[in-house]
């Protein structure tokens, strides 16, 4: 039976062949699994029946070569996938026929960037960024972002529905923006994605299982 409550959704990040072996004995404390390029044809559809499968493949192409790669996720089972917010309007164009198909994920830069690198690579302000990334994607299911960028993206004019999905929930090595679940979770986050700081444990069920208990009782 699964235990988990009505609140923060949580997504487990696979990244290694071992990682995915122990889904069996934590599905009950998660609503899905985020799969990566190298993990495409080892997802085990019967361990995660019933749970988010999430192809975190962060396209960014013509509209055919996404339109053929969205066929492939959705007949391999996948149910969210990120888009680049960077790709063409001729491509948010195209991808309209996919918003009931699939749950299309907007993904801007990654939460390995600072918010010095942010500007400094793509020369806009936070907010100004955030307001023509969901301007793009309208249509699109959530936004891929640091919790911190939650305000902005919740309060917009053009989609109050969109759902933010957080990264790199308690794991610093490798990323910039991050925080605890329990701060994701006060600052509002739709679904958060955790990975080694789960797969890597010692016992990962206890440490699932705990932040599972402190996200429906928080």
């Amino acid at each position: 039976m699964d235990i988990k409550g009505n609140k923060m959704k949580i997504l487990l990040s696979i990244e290694t062949p071992e990682a995915l072996d122990i889904v069996p004995y934590l599905r009950n404390y998660i609503d899905g699994v985020k799969i990566n390029h190298i993990l495409w044809n080892e997802i085990d559809l019967v361990a995660t029946e019933g749970k988010e499968i999430f192809f975190d493949f962060k396209l960014w192409d013509t509209p055919n070569t996404i339109k053929t790669v969205l066929e492939k996720i959705i007949q391999k089972g996948g149910t969210m996938t990120t888009i680049s917010t960077y790709n063409s309007e001729e491509v948010f164009e195209e991808l309209k026929e996919y918003h009931d198909k699939i749950k299309l994920l907007g993904v801007t830069y990654p939460t390995s960037w600072s918010a010095k690198d942010q500007y400094e690579i793509t020369r806009e302000m936070p907010d100004k960024m955030w307001e023509r990334a969901i301007r793009r994607i309208q249509g699109f299911y959530g936004m891929i972002c640091s919790p911190l960028d939650i305000v902005d993206i919740k309060h917009n004019d053009i989609d109050e529905d969109l759902k933010t999905i957080c990264p790199g929930i308690g794991h610093n090595k490798g990323q910039s923006r991050v925080v605890s679940a329990e701060e994701a979770s006060s600052l509002g986050a739709d679904y958060i994605v955790v990975g080694r700081t789960v797969t890597d444990a010692e016992n990962p069920v206890k440490v699932l299982k705990n932040l599972c208990e402190s996200n429906v009782l928080g």
